[in-house]
């Protein structure tokens, strides 16, 4: 997301996989209505290029199909993080940090 929208200043939140990205030398990024995003690897960019509206607008959260109840999510990049989203929220792998 741009930079007006992150948790932590100086981060911001990859709208593909919401992940936390640091702006300062990020690899990945696009413009889209006049709004920087960041990204944490090239697919999730190139996602995004594809279909920006999808992303930003969170419908591509609903496309997940329904998951056996009790299903645990970890994130790839950060396995100690474990929620019962498929989205982590940063506020609740930020407790689990610290």
């Amino acid at each position: 997301m741009s930079k007006d929208k992150s948790v932590i200043e100086g981060t911001a939140i990859d709208p593909v996989c919401g992940m936390i990205v640091a702006i300062d030398g990020a690899e990945h990024s696009a413009t889209h209505e006049g709004a920087t995003h960041y990204f944490c690897s090239p697919r999730c960019h190139d996602k995004f290029v594809a279909d920006p509206e999808l992303y930003l607008s969170g419908a591509h959260l609903d496309a997940v199909e329904d998951v056996p109840e009790g299903t645990i999510y970890t994130c790839p990049m950060h396995p100690e993080r474990v929620t019962k989203s498929i989205r982590l929220d940063v506020r609740e792998a930020d407790q689990k940090d610290g």
